[in-house]
């Protein structure tokens, strides 16, 4: 599609005197249609977990700096700015489907667009439960960012939720350890660390300044 903006009209006067008027027009651009779709994830995502991440969806387009909505054609599924994910009443179970195929589509401003057939695959629970040691520590990870809450044990992504209420969630508290209600059993903690994250909106709209 090519984008025309009319910018007005001029004269020309030759060396006789004779004169001419038009009206000018500029091409601003041809846009194009984006011509792939990615899909970013850590892992399976988690199974019989309601609104579980699938991942991060993002477009190639040879337009530098065109921005993309996301659709999914499988009504379980819905994109949350670029983030593929259950709905938050929906659930799937790794027994009766261990993967699943989902046609996703990117639209540019424009409304040109490109789909994508693309598999995803579900996460076993029992698979991820191997990954916790019984009877040693484990190397617990939370990742609080942006509204985007990721808890890692040993190095396996166990589950990542989205908070999207911006008015009310808090960006400040009190950091504490939980532990939930169950047989009779020893806890123990060592090794604390707290580190202050960078928001990643933050610095994404830093890098698009520069």
């Amino acid at each position: 599609m090519r984008i025309v903006a009319k910018i007005g009209t001029a004269s020309i006067t030759d060396a006789d005197g004779d004169s001419s008027t038009a009206t000018v027009y500029v091409a601003v651009g041809v846009n194009a249609p984006p011509t792939d779709i990615s899909l970013t994830a850590d892992q399976p995502f988690a199974e019989n977990i309601a609104g579980a991440i699938v991942g991060t969806l993002g477009a190639s387009d040879p337009d530098l700096g065109d921005t993309h909505t996301f659709s999914v054609d499988d009504p379980r599924f819905e994109v949350v700015g670029n983030v593929l994910k259950l709905k938050d009443s929906i659930r799937v179970d790794f027994e009766r489907e261990s993967e699943i195929n989902l046609e996703v589509t990117a639209t540019d401003l424009a409304g040109l667009s490109v789909s994508k057939t693309m598999p995803v695959s579900v996460g076993d629970a029992a698979e991820l439960q191997k990954s916790v040691h019984t009877d040693d520590w484990n190397d617990y990870v939370i990742e609080a960012r942006d509204g985007r809450l990721k808890h890692t044990i040993n190095g396996k992504l166990m589950s990542e939720t989205i908070d999207r209420d911006e008015k009310h969630r808090a960006k400040s508290g009190v950091l504490a350890l939980q532990v939930h209600a169950g047989p009779p059993m020893t806890v123990r903690f060592r090794k604390i660390k707290y580190e202050p994250l960078e928001s990643k909106v933050d610095t994404e709209a830093d890098s698009q300044k520069k």
